[in-house]
């Protein structure tokens, strides 16, 4: 599950800044995505563990934010993801019209202080609110988790940290691959003393680095073929094991190639 790695449990119980690094490309192969969504629906529900695992105790109703790199993005996986472990409880979703028709505005959650069926909403409802980040910082909001897909820019992250309500906890994630420094230089700096000690808080904040080998419904065959695909790759090691790569500035062609012809 999202709360261990290699036999390491995380205390949730107690209010952390979390970042969740996993070597991944898709939900399909390490589940970074889909493991922060099952984590924060069951928060939006009101459930107080999750696969036998104490969850956090955050108010009831509540409000999250899952913040996307792009609506495309949105649609294709955090979105998908939400719904897939939604199911059949009971919530309402508001979708958004126009030019990103088919992406989903907010996700009307029913609590255990709801009386309504699905497809109902009321002001007992948690709320699950997409806000991609290429449409900029959150403003006027005050809001109990966020879930970050991939790393936003961090005047996006900076303004999440502030939406904070006074007197409840805040829980924050983001769950990326490493694969380009200009996107990930601001958090590998802002998560330097974490990165030396994987999996343990350090001024309310951690990582937890995960990998790909480590998805129990990953099939050999496939695995298999993943690390022939990605073998000598310079991204190789921050898609397999999240590991932060910088390729940037590096030649792009066959060096050693180069140096015979010369």
């Amino acid at each position: 599950t999202i709360f261990e790695d290699v036999g390491q449990v995380w205390n949730f119980n107690v209010h952390k800044f979390h970042n969740y690094l996993c070597g991944n490309i898709i939900h399909a192969n390490s589940g970074k995505t889909w493991n922060a969504a099952a984590l924060f629906v069951a928060i939006a529900r009101g459930l107080t563990d999750l696969a036998g695992i104490k969850l956090p105790r955050l108010r009831v109703p509540n409000i999250g934010y899952v913040i996307p790199e792009t609506k495309t993005r949105q649609i294709d996986s955090s979105q998908a993801a939400y719904q897939r472990w939604l199911g059949d409880h009971p919530h309402k979703i508001a979708w958004v019209q126009g030019e990103t028709k088919g992406s989903i505005e907010r996700i009307y959650v029913s609590t255990h202080k709801c009386t309504h069926e699905t497809d109902s909403k009321c002001a007992k409802c948690s709320q699950i609110v997409f806000h991609s980040a290429d449409s900029g910082p959150l403003e006027a909001v005050k809001v109990d988790w966020v879930h970050g897909d991939e790393i936003p820019p961090e005047v996006v992250w900076d303004s999440v940290t502030a939406r904070f309500s006074v007197g409840q906890p805040f829980l924050l994630i983001i769950t990326a691959t490493p694969l380009y420094r200009r996107f990930w230089a601001w958090i590998a700096k802002a998560f330097k003393r974490q990165s030396e000690t994987p999996g343990t808080i350090v001024d309310v904040k951690g990582e937890l680095r995960s990998s790909i080998l480590y998805n129990i419904f990953l099939p050999d065959e496939q695995a298999t073929a993943l690390l022939a695909q990605w073998r000598d790759n310079p991204l190789e090691r921050a898609r397999i094991d999240g590991e932060y790569v910088d390729t940037e500035g590096d030649c792009p062609f066959d060096v050693a190639a180069i140096q015979r012809w010369q």
